[in-house]
Order: structure tokens, then C-alpha cells, then sequence
């Protein structure tokens, strides 16, 4: 498996699904709930609270991309194994 190839394909792959993620109707709703929620929670913060929640949320980000990279990653050699 070429897994350049793969990685380039599942990062192209994710930003194209993302970006219709956020047109559509249903996320829309949830993403201005979410903003608010957060604006609300950010004023019961001092700056070093925020600087630490926003680590924080970053983190768990990334965790979650490498998970999902992972995740394809795996599915792309079974597919590849199963294919031979």
C-alpha cells in the first residue's frame, strides 16, 4: 500500500467532507448553539482559564485526527489485503 498516496487521499477526503459539513441545515443549528454555549462559558473565565481550555480543546482535536487517520489508515490495508 502506498501509504503517502493514502494519507494524501484521506486529508483531501476529510476537508472536502468538512467543508460540506458546514453547509449543511443540520449543522448549522448545533454550530451557532455550540458558539453560544462557549461565548457564555469564556466570559466565567480569567485569560489563563481560556488559554487552558483552548489547549485543551486543541488536544483532543488532534487525538481526534490521529484516531480518524489511524482508523482509515487500517481500513485501507484491509480493503488492499482483501482485494489481493
Amino acid at each position: 500500500m502506498d501509504k503517502d498516496f493514502m494519507l494524501n487521499y484521506f486529508n483531501k477526503a476529510v476537508q472536502t467532507e468538512w467543508e460540506e459539513l458546514l453547509k449543511t441545515p443540520r449543522y448549522q443549528p448545533a454550530a451557532s448553539k455550540r458558539d453560544a454555549i462557549e461565548r457564555e462559558f469564556f466570559r466565567m473565565l480569567n485569560d489563563e482559564q481560556k488559554r487552558k481550555y483552548l489547549d485543551l480543546e486543541s488536544a483532543v482535536i488532534l487525538a481526534e485526527c490521529d484516531i480518524a487517520e489511524a482508523m482509515y489508515m487500517k481500513g485501507a490495508a484491509d480493503r488492499e489485503m482483501m482485494i489481493r
